[in-house]
Protein backbone atom coordinates (compact mmCIF):
# COMPACT_ATOMS: atom_id res chain seq x y z
CA UNK A 1 0.00 0.00 0.00
CA UNK A 2 1.40 3.11 -0.81
CA UNK A 3 0.67 6.66 0.22
CA UNK A 4 0.60 9.16 -3.37
CA UNK A 5 1.60 12.72 -1.71
CA UNK A 6 -0.18 14.44 -4.48
CA UNK A 7 -3.35 13.82 -3.75
CA UNK A 8 -2.71 15.39 -0.41
CA UNK A 9 -5.66 18.27 0.55
CA UNK A 10 -7.59 16.94 -2.10
CA UNK A 11 -9.53 14.25 1.00
CA UNK A 12 -13.34 14.98 0.45
CA UNK A 13 -15.39 11.80 0.31
CA UNK A 14 -13.11 8.54 1.24
CA UNK A 15 -15.57 6.31 -1.85
CA UNK A 16 -13.90 3.69 -2.92
CA UNK A 17 -13.71 3.30 -6.94
CA UNK A 18 -14.20 0.42 -8.94
CA UNK A 19 -10.49 -1.14 -8.04
CA UNK A 20 -10.85 -1.01 -4.59
CA UNK A 21 -8.69 1.94 -4.08
CA UNK A 22 -10.01 4.52 -1.67
CA UNK A 23 -8.39 7.44 -0.56
CA UNK A 24 -7.91 8.44 3.22
CA UNK A 25 -5.92 10.39 6.08
CA UNK A 26 -3.73 8.75 8.32
CA UNK A 27 -4.73 9.71 11.80
CA UNK A 28 -2.35 7.89 14.38
CA UNK A 29 0.27 5.49 15.15
CA UNK A 30 -0.27 2.62 16.53
CA UNK A 31 2.55 1.65 19.51
CA UNK A 32 4.37 -0.81 16.72
CA UNK A 33 4.70 2.28 14.43
CA UNK A 34 1.59 1.29 12.02
CA UNK A 35 -0.62 4.22 10.62
CA UNK A 36 -4.08 4.10 11.53
CA UNK A 37 -6.37 4.41 8.76
CA UNK A 38 -10.40 4.60 8.35
CA UNK A 39 -11.61 2.45 5.57
CA UNK A 40 -14.90 3.53 4.14
CA UNK A 41 -17.06 0.76 5.46
CA UNK A 42 -16.02 1.38 8.94
CA UNK A 43 -13.19 -0.61 9.19
CA UNK A 44 -10.03 0.64 10.95
CA UNK A 45 -7.02 -0.55 8.55
CA UNK A 46 -3.08 -0.79 9.55
CA UNK A 47 -0.97 0.38 7.47
CA UNK A 48 3.16 0.53 7.36
CA UNK A 49 5.45 3.45 6.00
CA UNK A 50 2.95 6.54 6.59
CA UNK A 51 2.99 8.92 9.11
CA UNK A 52 0.37 10.78 10.62
CA UNK A 53 -1.74 13.57 8.53
CA UNK A 54 0.05 11.63 5.34
CA UNK A 55 -3.19 11.24 2.74
CA UNK A 56 -2.78 8.38 0.33
CA UNK A 57 -4.56 6.06 -1.83
CA UNK A 58 -5.09 2.76 -0.62
CA UNK A 59 -6.42 -0.70 -1.30
CA UNK A 60 -6.95 -3.63 0.74
CA UNK A 61 -4.84 -7.14 -0.50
Amino acid sequence: MAVDSTSIGRIQGLAMDATGEFEARVRDLTPKGLGVIDHPDGRVVFVPGVWPGDVGLFRLT
